[in-house]
């Protein structure tokens, strides 16, 4: 079985950019077989997280949304904006590091709070990030330079692009 590209519509108020997908065009990338619905939302965000994925549930497409910058939020609150999806309709709930931010530990209390309050009704996944440790760059030198070019959460391939900058005058 080799690798299979799978149309996905992303939208949602975590994705940057993707507010203006209309609904025609979700419907247009949804409508192709096997096809996935997926949406991001910020951690405390969930009551209106159903508006994006509404037509992918109508036409019969699996969804998938990420909760971002779980972080932010403690797990108690985490798995309660989990609730709010899963009982609109949402098949998969993701804990979102977005910000590279939360040590193993942390990871696991919010994934575990997630799978203890959805049960069987829907799968959870964890989607984490490793900013800044890589290109041994500290992160508030990354968050200087992405307030100062103007960016928002949700462009992390513009974030890297920022850390390796740094790295590279620290070599020279």
């Amino acid at each position: 079985m080799g690798q299979q590209k799978i149309p996905a519509a992303i939208v949602g108020p975590g994705n940057t950019g993707t507010e203006p997908f209309t609904e025609t065009q979700v419907r247009d990338t949804v409508r192709a077989p096997d096809a996935a619905g997926m949406e991001a939302t910020h951690r405390t965000e969930a009551d209106v997280s159903p508006q994006h994925f509404a037509v992918p549930r109508e036409l019969g497409t699996e969804t998938a949304g990420f909760l971002v910058t779980a972080h932010m939020t403690d797990r108690e609150n985490l798995a309660k904006q989990a609730r709010i999806m899963i009982d609109a309709g949402r098949q998969a709930r993701y804990v979102t590091d977005s910000a590279g931010a939360l040590l193993m530990d942390d990871a696991r209390a919010r994934f575990e709070a997630l799978v203890a309050e959805v049960g069987d009704e829907a799968w959870v996944g964890y989607h984490g990030h490793q900013n800044a440790e890589r290109y041994k760059v500290p992160a508030h030198a990354i968050l200087r330079r992405c307030g100062e070019r103007g960016y928002v959460g949700g462009q992390e391939d513009m974030i890297i692009d920022i850390a390796i900058a740094p790295a590279e005058e620290q070599t020279t």
